[in-house]
C-alpha cells in the first residue's frame, strides 16, 4: 500500500479537533468516508509509528478491533500539522 498524505493529514486534523485533556479514545470511524477501515488503520499505523499520535491499548471497547485506540497527537504530530499549514500559507 502507498503512503497517502492526504489521509495523514487529514488523520491528524480530526485527531486534533477531537482530542481531550482525559486523553479519552477517538472514534476514526469520520475520518475520511471514501477510505476503507484497511487504508485508515495503516496510515494511522504510520502516524503511530512516526511518532504523530498518542495510543493506548484498546480496552475491548467498541471503540475499534484494532488492539489500540487513538487518544491525541504528540508534540510532534503538532509541530508536525503546524508546519504544514504553515507551507500552505507561504504557498497562499
Amino acid at each position: 500500500m502507498l503512503r497517502d498524505m492526504g489521509l495523514v493529514i487529514k488523520i491528524l486534523q480530526f485527531v486534533r479537533r477531537l482530542e481531550t485533556a482525559r486523553g479519552d479514545p477517538i472514534p476514526l470511524t469520520g475520518v475520511s468516508l471514501d477510505r476503507n477501515s484497511g487504508e485508515i488503520l495503516y496510515h494511522v499505523n504510520l502516524c503511530r509509528d512516526a511518532g504523530l499520535v498518542r495510543t493506548k491499548p484498546n480496552d475491548g471497547g467498541t471503540m475499534n478491533d484494532w488492539g489500540f485506540a487513538v487518544t491525541g497527537l504528540t508534540w510532534h504530530g503538532h509541530n508536525f500539522l503546524d508546519n504544514i499549514e504553515k507551507e500552505k500559507r507561504a504557498i497562499a
